[in-house]
């Protein structure tokens, strides 16, 4: 008869197969294996740094475009705005039916001969930059006094002329020493004052007509090359602008040239030639 209780226990040395899969998922990687990684790892942070950089440059370069683009335009926006006025003479009530003539107060840039000019302007020495001035009438206020001290008219620095000075003449200059473009107002106790900073050249060219019937073809001369101011009829202005940052680099073959033809530095800031023509509405000749 089977007696449970005599019957001796035996107890299983067979090792668990559960265990040892487990300990087989949970073993290290090797040395190789980590190497590999690490490496993979090392060239992924350097392409993003790499990226980093190239994106930095972009956009430093872009946004310094930007601004001298931007910078360009209120100049040329400043100059065109008077040129587009030079010669301009202020009209005047003739009588009590409306009608109308020209002021006799407007004088200009006039010069030993007895001649008056709309434009004129200096040629830089030694390819220094230019002079530009601009002269026209004011333009009276249509409520002002027959003393010709109200004017809607203002000067390249947003002043008014005062009492009874009839031209709204105005100089613009370059300060080399500090590359800002400099302006002379119509008023005469008011120092030049910049207009624009960042500005490393202003160079001047102006233009006569060739005679062509029904073509403005012009011919462009320099100041010292001008024979007679009152035949000009066009003003091209070149500037060169530079911008704020010095972490722009430029391939060693790429040469750019200045408003003279001359090469430009490369000294990792960002330099833009921007060129504007204006014709004159009010010419002389």
């Amino acid at each position: 008869m089977y007696n449970p209780e005599s019957t001796p226990l035996i107890m299983s040395t067979r090792p668990v197969t559960k265990n040892r899969s487990r300990a087989k998922l949970q073993r290290g990687f090797s040395v190789v294996e980590l190497m590999v990684g690490l490496t993979i790892g090392l060239f992924i942070v350097l392409a993003a740094i790499s990226s980093l950089v190239f994106t930095k440059a972009t956009s430093s370069v872009v946004d310094d475009g930007a601004r001298l683009q931007q910078k360009a335009d209120a100049i040329f926006r400043n100059i065109g705005y008077h040129i587009s006025q030079a010669g301009a003479i202020d009209l005047i009530p003739a009588d009590e039916l409306g009608k109308v003539m020209f002021s006799g107060n407007y004088l200009g840039f006039s010069n030993p001969a007895g001649n008056f000019f709309n434009i004129f302007g200096t040629e830089g020495a030694n390819n220094a930059p230019d002079t530009l001035g601009i002269s026209y009438e004011k333009t009276l206020d249509p409520n002002s006094p027959a003393d010709r001290t109200q004017t809607v008219s203002r000067d390249c620095l947003g002043n008014q002329p005062t009492g009874l000075q009839a031209d709204v003449d105005n100089l613009f200059s370059l300060d080399t020493s500090t590359n800002d473009l400099m302006c002379l107002g119509a008023a005469a106790n008011t120092p030049a004052q910049s207009i624009a900073n960042g500005v490393e050249d202003f160079q001047v060219l102006y233009g006569v007509q060739t005679g062509v019937p029904g073509l403005e073809n012009y011919q462009y001369f320099t100041a010292s090359a001008v024979t007679n101011w009152a035949n000009i009829q066009a003003v091209r202005v070149c500037i060169q602008v530079i911008g704020e940052s010095n972490g722009n680099p430029r391939l060693s073959t790429l040469r750019l040239t200045g408003c003279r033809g001359q090469t430009l530095t490369n000294d990792n800031h960002l330099r833009r030639i921007f060129t504007r023509t204006f014709s004159l509405r009010n010419s002389l000749s």
